[in-house]
């Protein structure tokens, strides 16, 4: 799923490209419009997957599941709260 969501990202900057290059903004208006925005809006997405998939190799290398982190995170949400300001 992730080399797809790549690959379709690299397929809509190379159809932005040609649509570019060609100068015809005429006829190719709506089409350059619904690309640039898919583009966005995948770019988006992109990045928030690859910041999951960083979370996961660093859990991985720590040795914990993302249920332990979260549990962890609240002890010391909770150990921060108790001690004194």
């Amino acid at each position: 799923m992730i080399v797809a969501v790549f690959f379709q990202m690299s397929s809509y900057v190379a159809a932005a490209a040609v649509l570019t290059a060609q100068r015809n903004f005429a006829e190719f208006l709506p089409s350059m419009i619904a690309v640039w925005v898919t583009l966005v809006v995948i770019t988006v997405f992109d990045f928030l997957v690859l910041n999951l998939i960083v979370l996961h190799i660093y859990l991985r290398c720590k040795g914990l599941t993302t249920f332990e982190m979260i549990m962890l995170m609240k002890e010391e949400e909770k150990i921060g709260r108790k001690s004194p300001v």
